[in-house]
């Protein structure tokens, strides 16, 4: 069995408990618990959670026959992680029961398969957002506050002398007109406040001081914080931060250094990150770990502007026509299939209504032909679920035509769009010293010449 939960809100012995009846069937001596606590399937790659990677170790060496988990979403919330997970329970034969109430069972067609891998990461990308929506109206920890929750009220109250120093950095950046400035103050504060130059500008970036949240440009007004600074005070911040455009690139760049890491295109080990100091125009870069190729280097502004640059292209270059062509084709055919052969069981149904009849006297005959008659309509059950699931899939692949069509290749694309796109069309990335290697997804799709 395996067990995933990402906080102390999940409950282990929940997904265990669902889980009861089916393990009942088994000897205790031949069931083999595998758990990751507090792992996220929407930050945690597969190879990185030490359970699952047992687990498949387990599989490969043929120790396992059965695998029971609650959901999909327990393995992965990545299509691509969870497809790959398919292949190798597949690949040795090895029976899958998800146990969540809702959770349609497991099949043997990828397509299906990955159809409701697809949705399991959207609920991932949702639950991800709600938890940084969260995390900005009650963070667990911020300098300069402390959280007080009493009663089932949560407030935020003044940590002095920090909450002060901050006040004065809001009024003293208020002012700032020059680069020169700017790097005095910061100079002077982060001695005060014991962070770097860029935790620093988040700081201010945050307008939790003011004891606000934004929304989509809409200001919401928090009630239990106590504030540190005043709006005015931060929104003439900001402006002096957007007008000195180096600083406000480097901070950008820092906050998506976490997003698709490269590897080193020479050795083939992960590269790892070495921040940046905008004072002394120190750019973060990508490095490589080893020794031998530590020269081996890249500005993480240059590297994210260049797959901004190639997945964009690339997104231009997709055959919508023929994607909808292609992908409705496979439909059809799956469709075709389930029908045909809900059809042979239909008539498998009645032969074994007949037989039943005839046999109806010899007992042990009958109890064989009823035993056939129940597989049957539980296939049939089966089949009937698949049909629906395909159904699903269209009107689902739909929707996603359509915007892939209006939205996601139109000149109107958000970055945090991008950035999505990136992670599920890019295998690996690598890196060399005078050029970037990308493996790239769905290129069936791509029209002739055009990428």
């Amino acid at each position: 069995m395996y067990i995933r939960v990402s906080t102390a809100q999940q409950n282990i012995a929940m997904q265990e408990g669902s889980a009861g009846s089916i393990l009942s069937q088994f000897p205790a001596s031949q069931i083999h618990r595998f758990i990751d606590e507090g792992v996220s399937a929407t930050k945690t790659k597969l190879r990185e959670r030490p359970g699952l990677q047992k687990l498949i170790q387990s599989i490969q060496h043929r120790e396992i026959g059965t695998v029971v988990v609650y959901d999909r979403s327990r393995i992965s919330r990545n299509t691509y992680e969870y497809i790959a997970f398919v292949k190798i329970i597949q690949s040795y034969n090895v029976r899958v029961i998800f146990t969540g109430d809702k959770e349609p069972a497991f099949t043997s067609s990828h397509f299906i398969e990955a159809f409701y891998a697809l949705h399991a990461q959207g609920e991932g990308k949702k639950i991800r957002q709600r938890a940084l929506d969260a995390q900005r109206h009650f963070p667990s920890k911020l300098i300069g506050y402390i959280k007080i929750e009493e009663n089932g009220q949560v407030r935020y109250i003044r940590d002095e002398p920090r909450a002060t120093y901050i006040q004065s950095l809001f009024e003293k950046m208020a002012n700032v007109s020059t680069t020169v400035e700017m790097e005095s103050v910061f100079l002077q504060y982060r001695a005060k406040i014991k962070r770097p130059y860029l935790r620093l500008f988040k700081i201010l970036n945050t307008p939790f001081y003011s004891a606000i949240v934004l929304n989509e440009n809409q200001c919401q007004q928090l009630e239990y914080v106590e504030p540190i600074t005043t709006q005015d005070l931060y929104n003439r911040v900001k402006q002096n931060l957007n007008v000195i455009a180096s600083a406000d690139q480097q901070v950008k760049t820092e906050q998506l250094s976490y997003r698709m890491m490269p590897v080193c295109g020479y050795c083939g080990e992960p590269m790892s990150v070495q921040s940046g100091d905008y004072f002394h125009r120190k750019m973060a870069t990508y490095v490589c770990k080893t020794k031998i190729h530590r020269r081996n280097a890249i500005s993480i502004q240059e590297y994210e502007n260049e797959i901004m640059s190639i997945i964009y292209d690339y997104l231009k270059s997709i055959d919508i026509k023929k994607m909808e062509k292609m992908c409705f084709q496979y439909i059809r055919e799956q469709e075709m299939k389930s029908k045909n052969k809900k059809r042979s069981l239909e008539q498998a149904l009645v032969q074994i209504n007949v037989e039943i009849v005839t046999f109806l006297a010899i007992k042990k005959r009958t109890d064989a032909l009823l035993k056939r008659k129940e597989q049957l309509q539980v296939a049939l059950r089966d089949q009937d679920a698949m049909i629906k699931r395909l159904d699903d899939i269209k009107v689902n692949f739909s929707e996603m035509a359509y915007l892939i069509k209006v939205r996601l290749i139109s000149d109107l694309i958000q970055d945090s769009d991008l950035w999505d796109l990136a992670e599920d069309l890019i295998c690996q990335i690598s890196v060399f010293k005078s050029e970037i290697k990308m493996v790239l997804r769905c290129k069936t799709f791509i029209r002739e010449g055009a990428f």
